[in-house]
C-alpha cells in the first residue's frame, strides 16, 4: 500500500527538488514525506485495525491447548497487570498484606 502511494507521486517534483539542489536525504525528509503523510497515516490505521481484529479472534476463538502466543499471554493477565501474575500465590498474599490490601 505505502509502495503504489509513493510511486503515484509525480516525479517532476522530485526533479524539481533536484534542480534547487537537494539531496537525497533533503528530497525524502522534506519532499516525499510530507507528500505521503496521508497514505502513511492509512496505511498505519489499517495495519493497527487489522492487528486488532487478529488479537480479538486469536483471543476468542482458540482452545487453550492450540492458542497462539497471544492467547496465551493474556490468559497470564490479571486485574492487577502482568506482574502480578507472575508472582507465586504466596509471596502475592505476602506482598497484598503488607501494602494493606485485603485477601480475596
Amino acid at each position: 500500500m505505502v509502495y503504489t502511494y509513493f510511486k503515484d507521486i509525480p516525479r517532476d517534483i522530485l526533479e524539481a527538488a533536484r534542480l534547487d539542489g537537494a539531496t537525497l536525504a533533503q528530497e525524502m525528509l522534506r519532499v516525499l514525506l510530507p507528500i505521503a503523510k496521508g497514505g502513511l497515516a492509512s496505511t498505519v490505521l489499517l495495519s493497527l485495525i487489522l492487528c486488532w481484529n487478529e488479537a480479538f479472534w486469536s483471543l476468542n476463538l482458540t482452545s487453550s491447548k492450540a492458542a497462539p502466543l497471544t492467547a496465551l499471554i493474556a490468559s497470564y493477565s490479571s486485574p492487577e497487570g502482568l506482574f502480578w501474575a507472575s508472582v507465586a500465590p504466596s509471596s502475592r498474599a505476602a506482598s497484598r498484606m503488607s501494602l494493606g490490601m485485603s485477601l480475596k
